[in-house]
């Protein structure tokens, strides 16, 4: 039903479809909580509220590793852990995604 219903408009990007938010193109926007976070830090006079549905699948982010790569395995397990432990992960995700 919703990839036939004419009152459901698709955009190239986040953005474009923020942009028709903001001129009132659009009464909402569903996208990624992360990407429309990050927006909402870098763009703090918009009027938006985010709402998080948990109806829809929790989506988990990763970094891909060519298969028996160990050492590059090893070495980015053992940066974010660092960086976990010192507290920087945290700062880097408020700075981007909001608390």
């Amino acid at each position: 039903m919703a990839k036939t219903n004419p009152n459901i408009r698709r955009y190239e990007n986040i953005t474009l479809a923020l942009s028709e938010l903001s001129n009132s193109g659009v009464s909402a926007v569903v996208a990624d909580n992360a990407v429309v976070r990050n927006y909402l830090v870098n763009n703090p006079k918009q009027k938006f509220r985010l709402i998080d549905d948990t109806s829809f699948e929790v989506e988990h982010y990763g970094i891909a590793v060519r298969k028996g790569n160990t050492k590059l395995l090893n070495e980015i397990n053992a940066g974010l852990a660092g960086i976990k432990a010192d507290g920087t992960y945290q700062k880097i995700q408020n700075k981007y995604f909001g608390k």
